[in-house]
């Protein structure tokens, strides 16, 4: 995927800051459309994510060059200043890193397995079949698939994981809930897919990570606290979901 940059409108005291006042760092993204949470594959600010790396490099008057990466790469710091999104649980079985510096949650995802709304409340025992998109690692099914024997059927994309779902040609899908939803709701099958009540569900935090840079993690956390209202609204108009009760 191309790189590009984030263009932001930069303020200061003395009016505009000229370019070379901007710092630019790299910001290591994974190269699929993960949307309402973050799709980086074009200029357009239309997740979550981007509006919220904006926002934050507006207050801090720099810029970052988006690099798009497949999922493995990601985890090669030596390529980019930053990653998003990050958490320190994923780093846990790598055997050399380098000492990460992780921020705090800038959101809470779900990972649930999405059903059929009428087998809502279907056993784990029940189930032959769940559709994982590409690019996932589903340790919360690998953990109970021995005892349950259960197939994991490998999508392209978390679209094509719903769709063998509403063609019966799976009995769930492992996709996050806010992509479920948005995803379904572009299909024009808003509701027809709910979380399974009765099977795996992963609840995840997404950070933003640095090998180099610890100093501009603390000032994301700052800002995350400060900007908390602001925050609030983005996830809101993007539609987020933080907990199954909300």
């Amino acid at each position: 995927m191309r790189p590009w940059l984030l263009i932001i409108s930069i303020f200061c005291s003395a009016g505009f800051a000229t370019a070379a006042e901007k710092t630019t760092y790299t910001l290591g993204t994974h190269n699929i459309s993960y949307k309402p949470h973050y799709d980086f594959n074009t200029p357009e600010t239309d997740s979550f994510a981007e509006a919220l790396l904006q926002l934050f490099a507006t207050h801090q008057h720099i810029q970052f060059k988006i690099v798009n990466l497949p999922g493995k790469r990601l985890n090669l710091e030596d390529e980019v200043d930053f990653i998003y999104p990050d958490n320190p649980l994923w780093r846990q079985a790598r055997q050399h890193q380098p000492e990460l510096f992780f921020s705090q949650s800038a959101v809470h995802i779900l990972g649930t397995t999405m059903v059929p709304v009428l087998r809502q409340h279907l056993p784990l025992n029940k189930v032959k079949s769940i559709a994982v998109p590409r690019g996932f690692t589903p340790d919360h099914l690998l953990k109970v698939q021995p005892a349950y024997d259960f197939k994991l059927v490998e999508t392209p994309d978390a679209e094509s994981a719903l769709k063998m779902v509403l063609m019966g040609r799976v009995d769930a899908a492992d996709v996050e809930l806010n992509v479920a939803n948005f995803l379904l709701e572009q299909m024009q099958q808003a509701g027809t897919l709910v979380p399974g009540t009765a099977l795996p569900f992963s609840p995840v935090s997404f950070h933003l990570s640095s090998a180099r840079h610890p100093e501009l993690i603390q000032a994301f956390d700052r800002f995350l606290h400060s900007h908390n209202q602001q925050i609030k609204q983005l996830k809101q108009h993007y539609k987020l979901q933080e907990s199954l009760t909300d």
